[in-house]
């Protein structure tokens, strides 16, 4: 380990000497090239993840063995089964592994994952890391930075294989904490507690929906808010969106844990992840906050019963356009998406620029309805 370096966030000279990788953002994600068998292996920088885990359509293609874990465990609301590979060599950040064992999970037909898999903390934890939301990179250092003594010092949660930080402040009279989780393109994910006192102090704004899948809990549809300025027990951030937490976000957390920041919001920071003593330090980043991409119709459909079923945030232009909640999607234009399949992502059609004009057909109480919507930036430093 070389000595620390002093540099400036803002002057990237200091790369030559301090950093031992750097990984660009792509996506609203920072991938990670490893090998497993001499193949190519594209991984997600996870620190909301506990292991190395793989999508099961990966392990299908390359024939590996997967081997079953907890058989027959009933597992608690919100936790997920994971099975893991046989043993395989394993090639990351310039360490080979012989017999690594990865977990694999399994993804619906119809979701569509963007990557091999994911890099969890306990595996990226051994390094030094800086996620610059400054220089939009995510860099491997040698040595620890001089400036980062006049950054905000958190350490991490003794007893938890994600990346949780202490805060400076209680939050409802008790120690607090917050998740980190670079795997989500999240912003901020308040926890039951915060979020109802963040709503009753925060109840209007613009609002749309966030739909997602996550395993555990399946389709998500959410209300999700911008915030201008937000205060977590000590950490500030601006320009952020702001949304509840799920039922697995919650679970997998420690107690006191009451908030989770998404790459969205980390973004907003730079940050650096020290594996000696589990320490990071932030600053705000002093960029200025880009658009953000979101659901420009303010509703979204989940599918239920085979049905793709609208839920609808207020003063959207979905509102706007006369749909309603309950409402089924039959068609986008001339497309057919009366149900979903692998080559239909929806939330690509929600999140086309401001001002893009589309013609939904809808089913309501057993009749054929339509509704011309043109989407508008609703969250964000561009719907202003």
């Amino acid at each position: 380990m070389t000595d620390p370096i002093l540099f400036s966030i803002n002057n990237t000279d200091w790369l030559q000497d301090t950093a031992a990788g750097s990984f660009e953002l792509v996506k609203d994600r920072f991938v990670i090239a490893a090998r497993l068998k001499d193949q190519e292996l594209n991984l997600i920088f996870d620190t909301g993840a506990s292991n190395i885990i793989i999508h099961l359509s990966i392990a299908n293609e390359r024939s590996l063995k997967v081997l079953p874990r907890n058989n027959g465990i009933q597992l608690e609301p919100g936790k997920v089964h994971f099975d893991e590979t046989e043993p395989l060599k394993l090639e990351l950040l310039g360490e080979t592994t012989p017999n690594a064992q990865l977990y694999v999970c399994e993804y619906p037909a119809n979701t569509r994952p963007d990557h091999d898999g994911v890099l969890g903390w306990p595996i990226a934890r051994k390094h030094i890391w800086l996620l610059s939301g400054s220089t939009s990179k995510l860099m491997l250092l040698r040595g620890i930075p001089r400036q980062t003594k006049e950054w905000l010092k958190l350490d991490k949660h003794e007893n938890t294989d994600r990346l949780c930080l202490k805060l400076p402040k209680e939050f409802l009279g008790q120690q607090a904490y917050i998740g980190i989780d670079t795997g989500a393109r999240s912003g901020v994910k308040l926890f039951p507690d915060a979020w109802t006192k963040w709503r009753t102090d925060n109840p209007d704004g613009p609002v749309t929906i966030n739909a997602y899948y996550m395993k555990g809990v399946g389709e998500v549809a959410e209300e999700e808010f911008w915030a201008e300025e937000i205060d977590l027990a000590g950490l500030k951030l601006t320009n952020v969106p702001v949304t509840r937490a799920n039922e697995t976000e919650i679970s997998s957390h420690p107690p006191q844990t009451f908030a989770k920041l998404g790459l969205t919001a980390m973004m907003r920071l730079d940050t650096v992840l020290h594996h000696h003593g589990d320490i990071a330090y932030l600053q705000p980043s002093n960029t200025p906050p880009t658009p953000y991409e979101h659901n420009r119709l303010g509703a979204a459909f989940v599918e239920k019963a085979g049905d793709l079923v609208a839920r609808v945030a207020k003063n959207s232009p979905a509102t706007e356009a006369g749909i309603q909640d309950a409402d089924v999607l039959l068609k986008i234009d001339e497309l057919e998406v009366r149900t979903k399949s692998k080559d239909i992502t929806l939330t690509s059609f929600w999140q086309k620029p401001a001002g893009t004009k589309l013609h939904l057909t809808l089913l309501r109480n057993g009749k054929t309805v339509t509704a011309d919507v043109v989407l508008r930036n609703i969250l964000g430093p561009a719907s202003k």
